[in-house]
């Protein structure tokens, strides 16, 4: 018996890989708290690592975009693993080892309220 089909041809076997696609390029790309709160509301993997094993927390709080303090809360807030070792071979990092590099002080309040709004809700 075939696999049922979506109207893109995609299996249902197929959806963890196109939310982690979704998470990521929302993410990566336009950097919106909506789409990627929306693709995590959906069943993205909060944990999946990209071609380079980051996570989407590592990249948030690597790259630090607009809404970064914002988006690492929710990533956060939706059991992101902030001791999940990243990259590759020996410069592994840890979203934990980043944090403490950061060393802002508002910026880490803000994590820390989205996270706790999160939690609460």
């Amino acid at each position: 018996m075939a696999r049922p089909r979506s109207d893109f041809g995609e299996t249902r076997a197929d959806a963890p890989f196109r939310l982690k696609r979704r998470l990521w390029a929302s993410i990566e790309l336009d950097d919106n708290y909506a789409s990627i709160k929306k693709a995590l509301d959906d069943g993205a993997p909060v944990d999946s690592k990209d071609e380079d094993g980051r996570t989407p927390l590592v990249y948030v709080l690597r790259y630090r975009k607009k809404n970064w303090p914002k988006i690492a809360g929710l990533l956060i807030s939706n059991g992101a693993n902030v001791r999940l070792k990243c990259g590759k071979a020996k410069h592994k990092e840890t979203a934990l080892d980043i944090l403490i590099q950061i060393n802002d002080e508002e910026a880490l309040e803000v994590i820390e309220q989205y996270a706790m709004d999160a939690i609460t809700a």
